[in-house]
């Protein structure tokens, strides 16, 4: 219940100050306008001028919203030049540090979201002769001072020695209540879980213009870059994050959905070549701002701006900052034209996105950046992925791999700690080269410079899963997929790896969390269809495989089609599938290892043999799944098949 003060009024003057001649108690605390002290239990705290006085104005205006401005006011007088966002919370925290206050869980001091802080806990004003008092100058045998009565000896014998012996064991009890809440308090309490995970939303672009929209999107995805080199965070992709830029949804579930920590928020106001950022991190479950700065600078200097944000984030939270993180964060990176940042953040968006059309216009943007930029690292690398993209499903992999690895080395030769251009390089050697040795050394250094790169953990998986290491590879699929969840192909990788695990139960479960968040996704809903055929399940596994292919009519949903039959022993359907399949390999690249697959669950090894041989001599990625995928059990016996294992370095 808040108690109102009565009688509290402000001096006309810039400290902010109740009357000085004030005692206010909250809880164990008391704080004293007078002598300028905060007490507890009646034992004086440390306490410097600029938090007591903070301490002092909130409690003044106990269950009112102080907004930061008013605190900017009490605090420093206006011809004093200060970082006010960076001053108020040290000094706030300051404050906290003495009541051992949380600011994800207040007793004393709320912080209210974009307005100021509140404190909450129920305040009275004491007389001062209610407060407890220092011992007289009589009680220890000094002289009284002058002017003061002198009480008869009757009275102290007859009245007050029950009352002081009273009053001593109040105080040995209050003591050692005291003592024990603050052991409680010091090793008892759970502590405040760090932040580990964390995403940043879309920024808010204040003014309603196209190209300002650009520039949010643009700063959202600078944002996340800077974040996501501090090792010890796990930071959800731009991908990931983007679709809530119109979402109705709140903070909470937001946060719910994504599985993180914390939220960062932020607005952007443009204003001529200047910008002025205001950002605050919020921590879930509580829903508390923790954090919150304004920063107004050039726009050209976006990048530098993101990367002295993303400090601030890190030392506010508490979060090992390693030497390295901050040499990373506090490099120059060369100004880019606003105007092209977004076009980059346009095209490496589009460039990795499933569909044909979507990667080809992603690509053709790209270009047009690195016209205007040539030397702009992070469009080699998204160029590099776009072309990685097109490989075995769309075109065949002699015809994008080269340009793939062409595309990641120049990006790797502009920037060696391009995370993105190694994690692309190093699955061009995993599915394209047979490389395990050097692919696993660009995967290292991905994840060096940016711990949260999904490309890197997701190529690892697959590296992991070839080798044969499925435990390793699940944990690498499920984390990239925890940083990237609105990932596409992630979710489908999550299966397809539990799947080859032969774990079907929880293949099944996997995909239906997937499907429920994109009940769209043709291609993957074939493949559960696939699932279930070796689980025994025909009538499911039909009825999965022919929708998904009325959803995605693409040749891999076909050959999951043609190979879920032969499973299922339904021969004639999957000879019917398999023939539609050869049918568009006349006129567009079908993978070999897909129609292989069929055949070898048709027990016709022959064929089988024969597309497994054109899969090698393509060098078609799925060849790489040569020892993982449940479906080649019947060839596995004949020894062509240890010698191709043997032909692509597989161990």
């Amino acid at each position: 219940m808040h108690v109102r003060l009565p009688g509290v009024y402000f001096r006309n003057t810039a400290s902010g100050m109740p009357d000085p001649g004030q005692l206010f108690r909250f809880g164990s605390f008391e704080l004293d306008c007078a002598s300028r002290e905060l007490r507890k239990n009646g034992l004086r705290l440390k306490l410097e001028e600029q938090p007591f006085r903070l301490l002092a104005f909130l409690i003044s205006r106990h269950g009112d919203i102080v907004t930061r401005e008013e605190l900017r006011n009490a605090l420093w007088s206006h011809d004093t030049y200060v970082d006010f966002e960076r001053g108020l919370t040290r000094v706030i925290n300051k404050v906290r540090l003495a009541l051992a206050d949380d600011a994800a869980n207040p007793r004393f001091i709320e912080t209210v979201p974009r307005r100021g802080y509140r404190f909450v806990a129920p305040v009275s004003t004491l007389d001062r002769s209610q407060a407890p008092q220092e011992p007289s100058a009589a009680a220890t045998g000094g002289p009284e001072p002058l002017g003061s009565p002198v009480p008869l000896r009757e009275e102290r014998t007859s009245n007050l020695v029950g009352r002081n012996t009273a009053l001593r064991i109040a105080w040995a009890l209050i003591l050692v209540a005291a003592l024990a809440g603050l052991l409680w308090f010091r090793y008892e309490r759970p502590p405040t879980p760090p932040i580990t995970n964390i995403a940043v939303l879309p920024v808010h672009h204040v003014d309603a213009d196209h190209a300002e929209g650009a520039l949010a999107e643009s700063t959202t995805d600078e944002l996340i870059a800077s974040i996501s080199r501090i090792h010890s965070l796990r930071v959800v992709s731009f991908r990931s994050v983007i679709p809530y830029t119109v979402s109705k949804k709140s903070l909470a579930e937001i946060a719910r959905e994504l599985k993180v920590e914390a939220l960062v928020d932020s607005s952007l106001h443009v204003a001529g070549t200047r910008v002025r950022l205001t950002a605050r991190l919020i921590r879930f479950p509580a829903e508390r701002a923790v954090w919150s700065r304004t920063y107004e600078r050039d726009a050209a200097g976006g990048i530098a701006l993101q990367n002295e944000i993303a400090q601030n984030i890190a030392e506010e939270i508490g979060v090992v900052v390693s030497s390295d993180d901050r040499k990373r964060l506090v490099q120059q990176t060369p100004a880019l034209d606003p105007a092209v940042q977004a076009l980059y953040t346009k095209g490496r968006f589009l460039a990795t996105e499933p569909g044909r059309d979507s990667i080809e216009r992603g690509i053709r943007i790209l270009q047009k950046v690195i016209e205007k930029e040539p030397n702009y690292a992070p469009a080699y690398a998204a160029l590099a992925e776009g072309w990685f993209g097109l490989s075995s499903i769309y075109l065949p992999p002699v015809e994008t791999m080269p340009k793939a690895r062409a595309f990641a080395r120049k990006a790797i030769e502009l920037d060696p700690d391009s995370d993105d251009g190694r994690a692309v390089l190093g699955r061009v050697h995993v599915f394209y080269d047979w490389d395990w040795t050097a692919a696993e050394e660009q995967f290292r250094q991905a994840l060096e410079s940016n711990p949260s790169s999904a490309n890197a953990y997701k190529g690892r998986a697959c590296l992991r899963m070839a080798q044969g290491r499925i435990e390793e590879a699940l944990t690498d699929i499920d984390l990239a997929l925890r940083i990237d969840p609105r990932s596409l192909w992630l979710h489908f990788m999550a299966v397809a790896f539990r799947a080859n695990a032969r774990r079907y139960d929880d293949a099944v479960e996997q995909a239906r969390r997937s499907l429920d968040w994109e009940p769209r996704f043709g291609l993957l809903r074939s493949f559960v269809g696939v699932i279930q055929a070796m689980k025994g399940n025909k009538t499911d596994a039909a009825r999965e495989m022919e929708s998904g292919v009325q959803q995605q009519r693409l040749p891999t949903s076909i050959g999951f089609l043609a190979l879920g039959n032969a499973v299922a022993g339904r021969n004639i359907e999957a000879e019917h599938a398999l023939s539609d399949l050869l049918s568009i390999a006349r006129h567009q690249y079908v993978c070999p290892f897909e129609v292989a697959s069929a055949y070898a669950s048709l027990r016709k090894k022959d064929e089988a043999f024969a597309w497994l041989a054109k899969a090698i001599a393509d060098r078609a990625d799925c060849i790489i799944w040569l020892r993982a995928e449940p479906w080649l059990d019947p060839i596995r016996e004949d020894p062509r098949y240890a010698a191709m294992v043997r032909q692509i370095w597989l161990p």
